[in-house]
């Protein structure tokens, strides 16, 4: 939680809020990606939309940890597919056996699940 608050008071794009409900049980890969997870997702909303706002949600349940970025931007996903950084997200969270959803219906979201180890 510490560590994603620090990007988001280095983000002055837009305003950022945070809901963080516990890491219980996350492993240390699990938080590594979703701190580069946010990391990506900041810097394209910044380089790539028009957002007045974002939040970012971390939850732990049972048997998976999740992760969502969403804004309030209409920048939509390439028609050639997706960049750059949404490939590395796509990957990294693959790595870990976990899903990714990328969505650019009212605004831009990122959901990924990860299992819990």
């Amino acid at each position: 939680e510490a560590n994603i608050r620090l990007l988001m008071r280095d983000f002055t794009f837009c305003e950022v809020r945070l809901d963080y409900t516990g890491a219980a049980g996350m492993s240390r890969e699990d938080k590594y990606c979703m701190l580069a997870v946010v990391k990506e997702a900041l810097s394209n909303i910044a380089k790539h939309s028009n957002a007045s706002f974002a939040r970012i949600t971390v939850r732990s349940h049972e048997s998976m940890h999740q992760l969502m970025i969403e804004d309030n931007g209409n920048v939509s996903i390439n028609s050639d597919g997706k960049g750059i950084g949404l490939e590395n997200i796509e990957n990294r969270v693959k790595e870990l056996g976990g899903t990714v959803y990328f969505s650019d219906a009212n605004g831009f979201r990122i959901l990924i699940t990860l299992p819990v180890a």
